[in-house]
């Protein structure tokens, strides 16, 4: 069968029937669509003619439409929308997955079935309307279509109505207030988005306060000002005007959206109508020292400024902020250090010295940023840096290690707490590390053996001997003259894992030579090889051409054992003059083992005893000759 003159497989008919049958019923076909056949016949023996005659025929188009229950649910899902849902359709020829779903809306007259509302994916099960109104009551039916255009005939339908609007819009609230004369200032707003309304619905109403109390509270009765704003698509904002000159003022902003939802934010602004060109009045620092705890040694990077409180003819005292300089002389040049919080009457200058005399000098700044300019030096010096490192928050002893642990047999990591100082960076403070496997030799006779580190809170320590036991304890160190070092005694302890580690074959294959002095034996030479333990040699002599220990031992080989740290051997009990393939491995003292090849090759010696035959020559007068056959 083809769908194109000519185009059979022959080599896979689509049915054979039974000896004696005139006719083949095709199904499963495509509708309205032409189909080319050829029909040959088969005898018993399995052979089959080759006759190329062709029928055709055409199938009948698809018209049957869709089996389909209709809308099953529909549902409500917001004030704009509904979901529609039902189960899904059958068809003759039409896949489920190939079936569209038709929505129709019920208008004011009715259904008009030759135009849906809405046409679905395929297979889908489901629709979403939306861009509805709240409160609206809305019906609908749903017809299921097939790929021929064939749509059922149902008239279930479904009736929802939309719930009301309740729902605020999205508003952020007033975003700036500023100044702009003495008597006006403009309040700005970003624009509200609303779920149902569109933007430039939405109502805007600005709240103008004098009253600090209420801040443009919902019950505010001192209100200066309330007034709305519309029409806007996106940001806006209002220029409030006739003002009180010198007067704080407090502003706040909702949005409202056609169903009389209101969005509250509580976030309000500030701001002064007057330019204040006045400094204020001060006299200058009243006294610096050397900082006094908590932090232990903290006078000697840090002094402590005080003042008392400045006046203005604007902002209060504790709208006074101060900015605060340092000099290396009574009357000398100046460097700004900060400028404090409003209110303020005292500060802590960190980062300073030791041993170094600082001289300092307060002004006073108010709100309008008016500083006077009094030059007043106050002497305050730093104290010498006799403090070690310490931990935070409260300034206690540093407590060094916080654990150790084995990362192997032959390797174990230490751990250490960061420590905080007085005077040097936590970046500069040096870790100093002591470590030993006598438990008493680091706090008696502490020394850096385990290295010295800055930025960094942990070390690994390698090429350890197996199952050993290692104490370490760490002390940290600042940078002061005489290298402030804290005094701590905890350890930390670890041990190093058990053996588990073959040894390391070093230098290359052995060096096998025949023993003269004795047929039977080999003479083998060889590198020692690495290992955390004592090592020996396993070897193995083979006249079959084995190259690796194991190899050998399974063929049977002769096998042998060297003392611990051997690196020459004499093999004996061999056969006089053969070739023997030697091989080797390490084995340490808990038996861990290499498994490399290595090997070499050589002959034992000829016996002159056991081994030559004399030959008596009579021509020569009694004189001998040997041959070098074997016995």
């Amino acid at each position: 069968m083809s769908t194109s003159t000519g185009g059979q497989d022959f080599s896979a008919p689509i049915g054979t029937v039974i000896a004696g049958d005139t006719s083949y019923t095709v199904s499963g076909l495509d509708p309205a669509k032409t189909y080319y056949f050829v029909v040959r016949a088969v005898d018993e023996a399995g052979n089959v003619d080759s006759n190329k005659n062709e029928a055709k025929g055409t199938t009948d188009p698809d018209k049957t439409p869709p089996t389909f229950a209709g809308i099953s649910s529909l549902t409500a899902l917001s004030p704009t929308s509904v979901l529609l849902g039902w189960s899904p359709a059958t068809d003759d020829v039409t896949a489920t997955s190939g079936l569209v779903y038709l929505v129709y809306l019920r208008g004011p007259s009715g259904y008009d079935f030759t135009k849906p509302t809405y046409t679905t994916a395929a297979a889908a099960t489901s629709y979403t309307v939306t861009g509805l109104l709240p409160k609206a009551k809305v019906t609908y039916v749903v017809r299921a279509r097939d790929a021929a255009g064939n749509v059922d005939a149902n008239v279930k339908e479904l009736t929802v109505s939309t719930p009301a609007d309740t729902t605020a819009p999205t508003f952020a609230g007033i975003s700036s207030i500023s100044a702009v004369s003495a008597t006006s200032l403009t309040v700005n707003f970003p624009g509200g988005t609303d779920d149902v309304s569109a933007s430039n619905k939405l109502v805007y109403t600005i709240c103008l306060s004098t009253s600090a109390a209420t801040k443009c509270n919902d019950s505010d009765t001192k209100w200066v000002g309330a007034v709305t704003v519309t029409g806007l698509a996106g940001a806006g904002n209002y220029k409030f005007t006739g003002l009180t000159p010198l007067t704080d003022y407090y502003a706040r902003v909702w949005a409202t959206d056609e169903a009389g939802n209101i969005a509250k934010p509580v976030t309000f602004l500030t701001t002064k109508t007057v330019t204040d060109t006045t400094a204020p009045t001060f006299t200058g620092c009243t006294a610096a020292a050397a900082a006094a705890p908590p932090l232990p040694g903290a006078g000697a990077s840090a002094v402590d400024v005080t003042w008392s409180s400045a006046t203005d003819d604007v902002s209060t005292a504790g709208q006074i902020s101060y900015d605060i300089y340092r000099a290396a002389s009574s009357g000398g040049a100046l460097t700004f250090v900060t400028t404090t919080s409003a209110g303020a009457t005292t500060y802590r200058a960190t980062g300073l010295t030791p041993s170094t005399n600082y001289y300092w000098v307060c002004r006073a700044k108010d709100q309008a940023g008016n500083t006077e300019s009094n030059t007043k030096y106050v002497l305050g010096a730093t104290t010498a840096d006799t403090t070690p490192p310490y931990l935070l928050p409260g300034g206690t002893a540093y407590t060094g290690t916080s654990g150790a642990s084995a990362l192997s047999d032959s390797a174990i990591q230490i751990n250490w707490v960061a420590a905080s100082d007085n005077v040097t960076a936590s970046g500069s403070i040096k870790y100093l590390v002591c470590y030993s496997t006598s438990s008493t030799f680091c706090t008696s006779s502490f020394t850096a053996n385990g290295g010295t580190f800055t930025s960094t809170y942990s070390r690994s320590f390698t090429g350890l001997p197996p199952a050993t036991t290692y104490y370490f304890l760490v002390r940290a160190q600042d940078t002061a003259a005489v290298n402030n070092t804290t005094t701590n005694v905890a350890q930390s302890s670890a041990t190093t894992n058990a053996d588990a580690t073959a040894p390391t074959w070093v230098g290359g294959n052995p060096s096998v030579t025949r023993y003269n002095p004795n047929a039977n034996y080999l003479y083998a030479t060889w590198s020692a090889a690495s290992d955390a333990s004592a090592v020996r040699y396993q070897i193995c002599a083979s006249t079959a051409g084995y190259t690796s220990y194991a190899s050998c031992v399974a063929a049977g080989g002769t096998t042998f054992l060297t003392g611990f740290g051997a690196t020459s051997f004499y093999l004996g009990g061999l056969a006089r003059h053969t070739g023997y393939y030697v091989s080797m491995r390490a084995i340490d003292a808990l038996n861990n083992f290499e498994t490399g090849s290595h090997w070499d090759y050589a002959v034992t010696a000829t016996s002159y005893a056991s081994d030559i035959n004399p030959i008596y020559v009579a021509s020569c007068n009694g004189c001998h000759s040997w041959s070098y056959a074997r016995r």
